[in-house]
């Protein structure tokens, strides 16, 4: 269930909730077994958020699996998100303030 297993990312990502991959959510947004993350269940769609069904796979080099690594890894400033998003991966730069 979303409620349980889902964070909210204020702390780390204004305006997203991020949910570990479960088999509803890589249906609902569908995501191969081969893409491990955690994927953006819930955003505000404001500017500089993060769009719903991105999977947040790596921050700054590292592979992610939980809120708490993504917590840890994220730094003050440009940040580098390896996302994969409808079939293909990608580098999203991220500013946190």
């Amino acid at each position: 269930d979303l409620e349980s297993s889902a964070t909210p990312a204020a702390v780390l990502l204004p305006g997203v909730t991020l949910a570990p991959l479960n088999a509803e959510l890589r249906n609902r947004h569908q995501v191969p077994a081969s893409v491990s993350g955690l994927v953006v269940a819930e955003s505000s769609g404001a500017k500089g958020t993060i769009k719903v069904g991105v999977v947040i796979t790596e921050v700054n080099g590292r592979r992610v699996r939980s809120s708490e690594e993504v917590r840890s890894l994220l730094r003050p400033g440009l940040n580098r998100l390896f996302v994969w998003h409808k079939g293909k991966y990608s580098v999203l730069p991220y500013n946190v303030r």
